[in-house]
């Protein structure tokens, strides 16, 4: 998983892709700005990590802009043939999202998934898989126990920010653990 902040970056995906193995796959992990997603599939990624309450920019809302902006990248990975992770996180939860909720809770963030989704899903894009996470296990492990009753959407588990060595594994394994012990993640 390469994270993807700029032209550059999204344009030196092509030179990592012929240097990895085929059976090696190519994520990468946008932000802030769809059209490093779309360079990104152009470069032959195996997957796109769009990261939905930041997709106009920090802070944005689900709005038309992003929606458009949204089905654009949807549209791009259709026609490529790959999947996009839709990686909600407690540190991009819209703002909308964010005034209904107070903060980036367990509720805020599945809504942010569901919807995101369900507007893929409404353009005729339907391979998806989501991440939930947070700084907070409580929430991350809620949010993924909600979201995970409520739809069929495969999962990829893992913890935001879990912190330095030692400690972030520590937490990591410990949310990781217990989301999968719930029988939920399709991916880690």
């Amino acid at each position: 998983r390469v994270s993807v902040f700029d032209t550059g970056d999204a344009q030196a995906l092509g030179a990592i892709r012929k240097f990895l193995p085929p059976e090696v796959p190519l994520v990468s992990d946008i932000h802030f700005n769809y059209k490093f997603a779309l360079e990104a599939i152009k470069q032959g990624v195996d997957k796109v990590r769009l990261n939905p309450g930041n997709v106009g920019g920090k802070a944005s809302i689900f709005d038309d802009e992003a929606k458009r902006r949204e089905k654009e990248v949807a549209e791009a990975a259709k026609n490529a043939g790959i999947c996009m992770r839709v990686g909600v996180n407690s540190g991009s939860v819209e703002q909308d999202l964010l005034d209904k909720y107070g903060y980036a809770t367990a509720d805020a963030i599945v809504e942010s998934g569901t919807r995101h989704c369900e507007w893929l899903e409404k353009c005729g894009f339907k391979d998806i898989v989501v991440s939930l996470k947070s700084t907070s296990m409580e929430t991350v492990i809620n949010a993924y126990l909600r979201f995970g009753k409520a739809t069929d959407i495969p999962l990829h588990v893992g913890v935001t920010e879990a912190g330095l060595p030692g400690y972030g594994t520590i937490k990591s394994a410990i949310g990781i653990g217990r989301i999968l012990l719930e029988g939920l993640g399709d991916t880690i």
